[in-house]
This record gives C-alpha cells, sequence and structure tokens, in this order.
C-alpha cells in the first residue's frame, strides 16, 4: 500500500485527448506519470472555423458538403455530393462539423445527376437554392417533398429526365408561388406540383 512520489522529474507518458477541441471550444489532454501515477493537463487550442470553399465530409452519412459561409453562428453549406447508394435520400436542415452546426441552404449544380436507384428525396426546411441539372437524369426519382418555404431560385434542367408520373410536394401557401419557380426545369408536363 506505499504510495510513490518522483523526487526529480516526472516520468509523464504521452498523453490521451481527453476533450477534444472543437471550433468553438479548447479541449484537453491529459498526462500521466508512469511511475507515481499523478496527472496533469495540457489545454488544446480551439479548431479554426474552416474557409470558405472548403469541402467537408459528414463521416456517417459520407455526404460531401461545401462550406459557403463560415461562421459559428448562421454558418451554411452547400451539398454538392450525396451518397448515392440510397433510395430514400432527405437532405437534411443542418449538419454539424467541429461542433458548429451549419445551415444545408442549397443542393449544387448536377449533386444528384443520373443517380438512378434515387426514388425519394425531401429537401430540407433551409434550402433556398436548387442548382442547374440538380436532380436530372434521375429517372426512377417519383416523388420530392419541399420542406422549405424559402427557396428562390431553381437552376436550369433541374427535374430533366426524373419520372414523368412524379409529384414534387410543396408547403402550404407557397403552391402558386412553386409552380412558378419550379416551372419548365426540364421536366415532363406530366409531372404535378401538389401541396
Amino acid at each position: 500500500g506505499a504510495k510513490f512520489s518522483c523526487l526529480n522529474a516526472h516520468d509523464w507518458d504521452k498523453g490521451t485527448v481527453t476533450t477534444k477541441p472543437t471550433a468553438t471550444k479548447d479541449g484537453t489532454k491529459t498526462f500521466t506519470c508512469t511511475a507515481c501515477k499523478t496527472t496533469k493537463t495540457q489545454k488544446i487550442a480551439k479548431l479554426g472555423l474552416p474557409r470558405k470553399g472548403k469541402s467537408l465530409t459528414e463521416p456517417k452519412s459520407k455526404n460531401v458538403y461545401k462550406v459557403t459561409k463560415p461562421a459559428t453562428k448562421n454558418g451554411t453549406v452547400e451539398l454538392t455530393k450525396p451518397n448515392r447508394q440510397k433510395s430514400i435520400f432527405t437532405v437534411p436542415d443542418t449538419v454539424t462539423f467541429d461542433g458548429v452546426a451549419y445551415k444545408v441552404t442549397s443542393v449544387s449544380k448536377d449533386a444528384f445527376r443520373n443517380s438512378k436507384k434515387l426514388r425519394k428525396v425531401t429537401l430540407g426546411k433551409n434550402i433556398r437554392f436548387i442548382g442547374a441539372n440538380a436532380f436530372s437524369g434521375c429517372r426512377n426519382l417519383k416523388m420530392i417533398t419541399v420542406t422549405s418555404a424559402q427557396i428562390n431560385t431553381v437552376g436550369k434542367n433541374a427535374f430533366k429526365g426524373i419520372d414523368p408520373k412524379a409529384k414534387i410536394k410543396v408547403p402550404n401557401g407557397k403552391l402558386d408561388a412553386y409552380k412558378k419557380a419550379f416551372a419548365n426545369k426540364g421536366q415532363k408536363s406530366t409531372v404535378k406540383i401538389v401541396k
């Protein structure tokens, strides 16, 4: 039961990260003496925000996003490369990187282009922009559910080649506005915009 203490200098181990740093908070690393088991901690500086235009891959979903506005509050990203293995896809309202939540405000041009597996898509409530050819060539896409009430730009041929019997479901109160915004974007005239 004897306790040892080091007389001259501690023999510190390599240390372990006890708190990971984020873009808003410092982290900590804890070192333990291999002889007397005394511990000490060291600050790990918080991470910097990613620069505008940087691509970030979400580990769980494997979706790739591009930073459009780096900020700890009200930062935004664009979905550029979705996981194409999914037949049902939801563009989330927000994604989190390094402890910071970013609003997903756009789907980039060509994002889902020629995705043959895709059958259903839900667009998150923060989407404002759908790029050109975003869903072009998704011939099995039968249902697009729009939860955002703030879409102001839909790119050329965004829906070209989707299933001719597809439905685009939009929020209550946005039917007339979205009928205009989504008109002539490459889809067949049989594609219905409904609420």
